[in-house]
């Protein structure tokens, strides 16, 4: 069966880490990449976030990528 190619575009929190838990453990889906943004906080946070669920997945071999750190284009709230 062929995996589906997919890359995450995240602000881990609770509800993107268990996505990506859950996406990092599936035979279904191939991971080729993962960013992060700021979120509901820093950068900084979203990104060691994302870096420690991965390591808990044992899944350290997809790439992370560091996203914006504040909206692109409206005002950040």
């Amino acid at each position: 069966m062929r995996k589906i190619p997919v890359i995450f575009d995240v602000d881990t929190g609770i509800d993107d880490a268990l996505s990506l838990f859950y996406a990092a453990q599936s035979d279904k889906l191939d991971i080729l990449g993962v960013m992060a943004s700021h979120g509901n906080t820093s950068l900084e946070n979203t990104l060691r976030n994302t870096l420690n669920v991965l390591k808990l997945c044992g899944r350290e071999d997809i790439p992370v990528g560091e996203g914006a750190e504040k909206p692109l284009v409206a005002k950040q709230v």
